[in-house]
């Protein structure tokens, strides 16, 4: 039976992997929710040994994962909040959530089980509630259209029971007419491929709710009594007076008629109707009902009138709703709710020996200040790593058995039983490799930085000259930064190295964490991985370093300092003849070309 850290490791490998197709790095970590950022999912470690919770962190890695691949506009979701309030940045995170789940089921059929297992999560979790009465109003309508998209759109089975429940109660709180404009409005915002489409959709949701409650209000005018003589209820057996369109006092109790402007009597306490062919009340104070069903001469309003204020109410709090922004769009943000779903505590901290913590993808363009000077000291040593290259990839022409041309130098040794007497084409060899630098920028690097990212960035220039090779490099230290993809180009993203500064301590284990989920999804036959270092890690990571071996990746070392005192961590964690020591940082750049070069070639 699969173990829990191995289920663990296989969930963190996997999800890497598909991330890579988004373009982005995912990883893991005690981290209090889920999210993403610039180029990077955040995923809070979770129980693997539950399918739900291990199926689902799938899905919300996939999930924000698919916000970069489809082309939401982060500035817009900014924008939102900032002019429009949260009720309708929460709209449109719907909407947008609708869209890319179904443009990556689409092109990920398989995807279904990890975006189900997500409802299933929310609905175990109690965060799928069906709304109740005393549910504020504006919250009902999210729900509707959040099931909505969930249940028909997307066809998610287990949210069926809950949508067909808050259906239920929406079409008793609002008019049918605005519950269908919100579903045709919410197809608009999911079936499409463009952003700017939920966009409009929240402003259409917006202006329904608004054109909802004018049109019940002008019904409700519509259906008040008028204030002339043919309009008018009569007087009521309390017998007090009412004035009508001439000003004529209206029969009292005494039952003594009252003249009006037309000279007909009014109706008197024995319930007679008056001569405008209104009903009135009698002495049993019962109602009677006029051509429009409106309210009697007591007062009660009738049924249809009651709903449509109630309506009106509801309505008007959402209105209300969205212009104080009091709808909570961080508690209800599928991507936020993570940390109440998956428990991110110690008890999952050590199910695997990854811990990748990356604080930040560095994404600036711009040529650093110092690569002139990098250029012009490393063309020699560039130089000659090509022309290497190229020597040892070229073959020249060999020998075979079978061939077309006779080697006549060789008939000797044909008569003596040697077949090989058949020129053979020369080949290339392939170079198909990929690189990872790792760059310890802690404290005690500080008066080292510059030189040592001066060599990193001299090495990838190279590389990046030999086709069939890739090179990344990634800083650890105070803060842990990617700050070369593979196949950008090391020369206008350079400035990068000069925005990052050493500082803090060694945390390898993660640096080791963020270079393994960088280097799996790449399709290279030679994986490799240099870690430049001047001292111990904070703690004790050898199963990081064994599990990155077991799955065909060459771990290097290059230690900054004396080789004695290097010398026991480094065989610890490096082993025997898989590193190498630097006396002073002068020296790092030739020893980090001589593996390169290693690393390039070997078979």
């Amino acid at each position: 039976m699969q173990s829990t850290q191995s289920k663990m490791l296989t969930i963190q490998i996997r999800l890497a992997m598909m991330a890579n197709d988004f373009g982005l790095r995912t990883t893991w970590g005690n981290y209090p929710t889920a999210g993403t950022t610039q180029g990077v999912v955040l995923m809070p470690f979770f129980d693997a040994g539950d399918p739900v919770q291990a199926a689902a962190a799938m899905g919300f890695g996939m999930h924000e994962g698919a916000h970069h691949r489809y082309g939401s506009d982060f500035a817009k979701y900014e924008e939102s909040l900032k002019t429009k309030g949260k009720v309708h940045r929460w709209f449109l995170n719907c909407f947008d959530d609708g869209r890319i789940d179904r443009m990556a089921l689409l092109e990920y059929p398989g995807l279904r089980g990890e975006y189900e297992a997500i409802e299933q999560l929310f609905i175990s979790k109690g965060m799928r509630q069906v709304p109740g009465t005393n549910t504020p109003a504006i919250n009902v309508l999210e729900d509707y259209l959040a099931h909505y998209i969930g249940c028909e759109l997307l066809n998610y089975k287990p949210l069926t029971p809950v949508w067909e429940q808050t259906r239920e109660l929406a079409r008793q709180r609002f008019p049918d007419a605005l519950l269908t404009r919100l579903e045709i409005i919410s197809e608009m915002g999911v079936i499409t491929a463009d952003f700017n489409d939920c966009w409009d959709s929240a402003d259409l949701v917006l202006d329904a709710i608004r054109d909802s409650l004018e049109d019940l209000k002008a019904q409700q005018s519509d259906h008040e009594p008028a204030a002339d003589a043919a309009s008018q209820s009569d007087a009521d057996a309390d017998g007090q007076p009412g004035a009508d369109a001439a000003g004529q006092s209206d029969a009292d109790a005494d039952g003594q008629p009252g003249a009006d402007a037309a000279g007909q009597s009014d109706a008197d306490a024995d319930g007679q109707p008056g001569a405008a062919g209104q009903s009135d009340v009698d002495a049993d104070d019962q109602p009677g009902a006029d051509a429009a069903g409106q309210s009697d001469a007591a007062g009660r309003p009738s049924a249809d009138n009651v709903v449509r204020s109630k309506q009106i109410q509801e309505l008007e709090a959402c209105l209300e709703a969205t212009g104080s922004g009091s709808t909570d769009v961080e508690v209800r943000d599928k991507g936020k709710m993570l940390a109440s779903l998956i428990e991110a505590d110690s008890r999952f901290e050590l199910d695997t020996p990854l811990r990748p913590r990356l604080d930040a993808i560095n994404t600036t363009i711009g040529r650093s200040v110092t690569l002139p000077k990098v250029l012009t000291a490393s063309r020699p040593i560039t130089q000659a790593l090509m022309e290497l290259v190229e020597t040892e990839t070229n073959c020249a022409p060999g020998l075979s058995r079978r061939g077309k041309r006779f080697v006549t130098s060789r008939f000797n040794r044909f008569k003596q039983g040697d077949l090989r007497v058949y020129r053979s084409k020369a080949k290339n060899l392939g170079i198909d490799s990929a690189i990872m630098v790792m760059l310890d920028l802690s404290g005690s690097m500080n008066c080292q930085q510059e030189v040592a990212k001066n060599a990193c960035l001299a090495l990838a220039l190279a590389v990046q000259q030999i086709d069939g090779a890739v090179i990344g490099i990634q800083s650890f230290g105070d803060r842990n930064v990617d700050l070369l993809r593979f196949g950008e180009d090391p020369a206008t993203t350079s400035t990068r190295l000069d925005l990052t500064c050493a500082g803090g301590g060694t945390p390898m284990r993660e640096g080791l964490s963020n270079a393994f989920l960088a280097l799996m999804p790449e399709q290279a036959e030679r994986k490799s991985l240099i870690v430049i270092t001047d001292g111990e890690p904070d703690v004790d990571c050898v199963d990081t370093f064994n599990m990155v071996r077991q799955y065909g990746i060459d771990v290097f070392g290059i230690f900054i300092g004396q080789y004695a005192s290097g010398k026991a961590a480094m065989d610890y964690y490096f082993k025997p003849g898989n590193w190498i020591a630097v006396d002073n940082i002068l020296g790092l750049k030739r020893e980090l070309f001589k593996l390169a070069k290693g690393t390039i070639l070997a078979a």
